[in-house]
């Protein structure tokens, strides 16, 4: 639309309320079946449920624990043969969570730089790491583009439908030093959360997959997010386990 006939339609209107665009109004109000019908006007809307996209919990699940009760637990159960240390790499970099589709999120913001960056990077692993694999398996040396795409759409309607929040750490040269510089910028799958049941009965409710056999939310053992990450070819840590039994 011109400027001139923007003016002309200001002028034909100043008498009048002033008038929200069918894209404004799409852009900002919540959808239809989230609405409570008694509302009679867009300036006066009830919402009737929010869902739950994303889990920050606090680093450490002991934090809140003194150093001797901490310890005690820890003699306790190697004394019961029941102990064992998990040895992972500590990567210094800034918080990405990804609950499938465009569902990015840095530590208590969207839309930023982190999770631009973050999205940038996980798209670039798909398409360098699926890439690769099919120049390989089909003996081609040409740059053009392959199953990539299709191999990140299948992860992160896996991720959506069944309720998942990815936690990565990305480690980049850009986004303020948190320790040793990359050589390259990466990210790395740390952990992953199982958000609950979706009561909405909207999208990203699992749709009766093996997840809602617990509604409760709950993280994945080092086992599961390393099953997890190698199926869809994510970039998990190192592990290592010592265990108490001999």
């Amino acid at each position: 639309m011109s400027t001139g006939s923007m003016k002309k339609m200001k002028s034909e209107h100043d008498s009048s309320p002033p008038r929200t665009t069918a894209a404004t109004t799409a852009a900002t109000e919540p959808p239809p079946h989230l609405l409570d019908s008694s509302s009679s006007s867009s300036s006066s809307v009830d919402i009737r449920q929010l869902k739950l996209e994303a889990i920050f919990h606090p680093k450490f699940d002991n934090e809140n624990s003194s150093d001797l009760v901490i310890r005690n637990t820890m003699l306790r159960n190697v004394a019961n043969n029941a102990g064992y240390i998990e040895v992972s790499l500590k990567h210094s970099g800034s918080l990405l969570l990804w609950s499938g589709k465009q569902y990015y999120y840095s530590k208590n913001s969207t839309f930023n730089s982190f999770t631009k960056v973050g999205e940038i990077l996980l798209l670039q692993h798909f398409a360098r790491c699926h890439s690769h694999h099919h120049h390989r398996s089909s003996g081609s040396s040409s740059h053009g583009s392959s199953d990539w795409k299709m191999e990140y759409e299948k992860c992160s309607d896996y991720i959506y439908n069944n309720r998942l929040t990815c936690s990565f750490e990305i480690v980049t040269s850009i986004l303020g030093h948190h320790g040793d510089i990359p050589n390259k910028d990466y990210l790395i799958l740390i952990a992953v959360a199982y958000r609950g049941y979706d009561y909405s009965g909207g999208g990203g409710g699992g749709g009766g997959s093996i997840e809602n056999a617990s509604k409760r939310p709950r993280f994945y053992t080092t086992n599961e997010l390393i099953k997890f990450a190698q199926t869809y070819r994510l970039p998990h840590n190192d592990t290592w386990l010592f265990g108490s039994r001999v």
